[in-house]
């Protein structure tokens, strides 16, 4: 279906789409279906399009979770038209999952690291960052939680303050990819204050038991505070103070590292 449709005539298939959803609109309902929508979205006619995404809006999940992601994935493309808008305004508003699949597809493309996405998604993901529901915090926990290289650019830095702000999202996005992401960071001019800020918040999250997996404290950590270390001022001051409290939580690895330091 996807390739044959694609060398049909635009009228003919916009004809095929009509009479598909006129007869058997459940199809569309499948959760199957929804890479096929996506593939062929621009052969599907408009009015069918917008009946579609209005029923899934209005049934039970996975709809609406469906709904959302293609919508965010539109957003994402800088393809948003008046009917696209209309709908992204009452996923906003009514949240549940249709918000979800919307973060989702957002947060999905932000991570991609195509600039032109990045910007388009950037203020939508922070503009959601601090009435997320629990959901919601792990769909955009996507753009810092997931493992692979980052843009060393002013929307990370960006990205990291406001998650180091959010504790549901900064839950949802621990884990030890994350970490490694930061120490990548580190070796970028302009990265030593937001990785160190966002540090100390993670670390008061899991030490006061906010965060999931406490008994997991990274050793990466230990070593983001010691890298750290190598800055003066202020910023080597709060290292050290981070190197403490890991040391006091007995997190694997901070008691060898201070031993290594004494022996140097």
């Amino acid at each position: 279906l996807g390739v044959s449709l694609w060398w049909v005539d635009k009228d003919r298939a916009a004809l095929f789409w009509r009479r598909l959803h006129d007869r058997l609109p459940a199809t569309f309902d499948e959760l199957i279906s929804l890479g096929t929508v996506w593939q062929l979205f621009d052969t599907i006619p408009a009015d069918v399009r917008n009946e579609v995404f209005t029923r899934w809006l209005r049934g039970a999940e996975p709809l609406p979770q469906m709904a959302g992601e293609i919508l965010g994935a539109i957003v994402a493309q800088g393809r948003i038209d008046a009917d696209t808008d209309m709908f992204v305004l009452q996923i906003l508003t009514d949240g549940g999952g249709a918000k979800t699949g919307f973060l989702f597809s957002l947060a999905e493309a932000w991570r991609t690291g195509d600039q032109d996405m990045r910007e388009l998604t950037h203020p939508m993901l922070l503009a959601n960052m601090q009435t997320v529901a629990a959901d919601d915090a792990t769909a955009i926990a996507i753009t810092l939680g997931r493992y692979g290289a980052i843009p060393a650019d002013m929307m990370t830095r960006e990205m990291l303050t406001a998650v180091a702000a959010s504790p549901p999202v900064l839950n949802a996005a621990r884990g030890h990819f994350l970490l490694e992401m930061l120490q990548r960071l580190l070796i970028h001019p302009g990265f030593d204050e937001p990785v160190l800020t966002f540090v100390e918040q993670l670390l008061e999250a899991l030490l006061s038991g906010a965060a999931r997996h406490r008994s997991t404290l990274d050793s990466e950590m230990v070593e983001i505070a010691v890298a750290l270390q190598r800055n003066d001022g202020p910023l080597r001051v709060r290292a050290m103070d981070l190197y403490e409290r890991l040391l006091d939580a007995a997190v694997y690895g901070a008691e060898e590292a201070a031993q290594a330091a004494m022996r140097r």
